[in-house]
């Protein structure tokens, strides 16, 4: 892979065909947990050892997403919101963390698809395979209400971990872009209550 390719903790990947395939398919889970944020590292220029992984940030978007939905009694469904956000980083198993956006050797498109053959790879065979890539999908293509909750929520939960960082000197103002990205989006798609937490953080 070129530049983009996936920055590890450490390499404990035992996937073989001689394992039990539940045990598998958690290795293959496992490797999220394994797979650091790659733009805090290479734009941000911080010590891996303080990186959050991808399992990190999927763990506290989905709790997030849910907390928040339910505490502001939105419309929406929470079942599919809770596991749309669990899932909605599913594709870095394979691909590792994108930062498309920054790096311009990769479009959209090219982003998109190494994830979804990952996905594909990943859960061949598996009856939960159309329901995980389905809703990867569905969070792609920002089409449904759920899709776009939860495509705040990936950025204000960005934008809390920003405000950690910072208080703990480990990144500078550039991290203001975060809260910036994120309140367009929340305007785009209409999600009024995230604009006003967003408006509470300070970077």
């Amino acid at each position: 892979m070129s530049e983009y390719q996936k920055i590890k903790k450490n390499s404990l990947d035992f996937v073989s065909e001689k394992n039990n395939k539940f045990l598998n398919i958690y290795l293959g889970l496992n490797q999220l947990k394994n797979t650091l944020r790659t733009g805090w590292i290479k734009y941000h220029k911080m010590d891996e050892k303080y990186v959050e992984s991808v399992a990190d940030h999927s763990f506290a978007t989905a709790t997030m997403s849910y907390i928040i939905a339910k505490e502001l009694k939105l419309d929406l469904d929470y079942e599919k919101l809770l596991k749309m956000a669990l899932f909605h980083e599913i594709g870095e198993i394979k691909a590792g963390d994108i930062v498309s956006y920054k790096n311009r050797d990769l479009t959209e498109d090219e982003k998109w698809k190494i994830e979804k053959d990952g996905i594909e790879e990943i859960f061949q065979g598996w009856y939960v395979a159309e329901e995980i890539k389905g809703l990867w999908m569905e969070f792609e293509a920002q089409k449904t209400k759920e899709a776009k909750f939860v495509r705040s929520m990936d950025q204000l939960e960005a934008v809390f971990q920003a405000w950690v960082y910072q208080k703990n000197n480990l990144v500078g103002e550039s991290v203001k872009e975060f809260k910036k990205y994120a309140k367009e989006t929340a305007e785009k798609n209409g999600n009024i209550n995230i604009l006003e937490i967003l408006d509470e953080v300070e970077l």
